[in-house]
């Protein structure tokens, strides 16, 4: 790529970046209000469950940009060849312990448990060997289903019993997150992009690897954005769901 492309494609960026972030400015006045109500009204020893659960939300927008700028690192020139197969390698190394240790846990207790009340239910109902052997599959099946749908269900119940509904909170909280993330992108791509765009060097890292640092970063910020919105107007509805609900009682 020659010097004047990159000096037109940086400054579009620039563009790009600056209408991001005036965006994002906008939207995280209301954001921080938010939090600052339900800092002062949530219990503390809710805040852990927050806390973890708005990691969870803003997870994949921090995978982008880890996975954008290990690509990087592996190729600086062709790290858009890259980036896709990173990011679904990172996702499975964090997701490991799920499919090695929980999720078979879990499959081997249920599995048990539905072998022994599919055995009492073909001895109980079939005596010939044919029809029982028939009639097994059906029976194993609807028995893991629903063993299955009532555990999600009394976890569910289980959960909002005992605990505070913090739906809202974690929208806001993942929002704030995500809009704050923004602005740091915002920040990097301007000072790798702005010298590029005006032709200037001021030092530091040569201009090919700010202009591919800045292409790189960029591919999360929109979706990092869209994100902090989606989690808002979550919170809201949640809000509002809550305080119908309340009001019906």
């Amino acid at each position: 790529m020659n010097e004047h492309s990159a000096q037109t494609i940086a400054a579009d960026m620039t563009l790009v970046v600056v209408t991001l972030l005036a965006a994002t400015l906008i939207v995280i006045v209301p954001t921080w209000k938010r939090f600052e109500t339900y800092w002062k009204e949530t219990p503390i020893e809710s805040w852990r469950r927050i806390g973890i659960a708005s990691a969870m939300c803003v997870g994949l927008s921090v995978l982008l940009i880890v996975g954008g700028y290990i690509s990087l690192l592996i190729s600086p020139d062709t790290w858009y060849y890259h980036m896709p197969d990173v990011v679904f390698l990172i996702l499975l190394v964090l997701t490991i312990p799920v499919y090695l240790f929980i999720l078979p846990r879990w499959m081997w207790r249920e599995l048990r448990r539905t072998h022994l009340i599919t055995i009492r239910t073909r001895e109980a109902v079939y005596t010939s060997v044919s029809s029982s052997w028939t009639a097994t599959v059906p029976i194993y099946t609807y028995t893991i289903a629903r063993r299955t749908w009532r555990g999600v269900r009394h976890f569910g119940k289980k959960s909002r019993k005992n605990q505070p509904d913090i739906s809202k909170e974690v929208g806001t909280v993942s929002a704030l997150c995500c809009f704050v993330i923004t602005i740091y992108l915002t920040l990097f791509i301007a000072m790798a992009s702005i010298p590029i765009a005006v032709g200037v060097s001021i030092g530091g890292q040569p201009q090919q690897d700010d202009f591919e640092y800045s292409r790189a970063m960029i591919v999360a910020m929109p979706y990092t954005l869209a994100s902090g919105l989606m989690w808002l107007g979550f919170s809201y509805f949640e809000e509002l769901r809550q305080s119908t609900r309340y009001s019906r009682h």
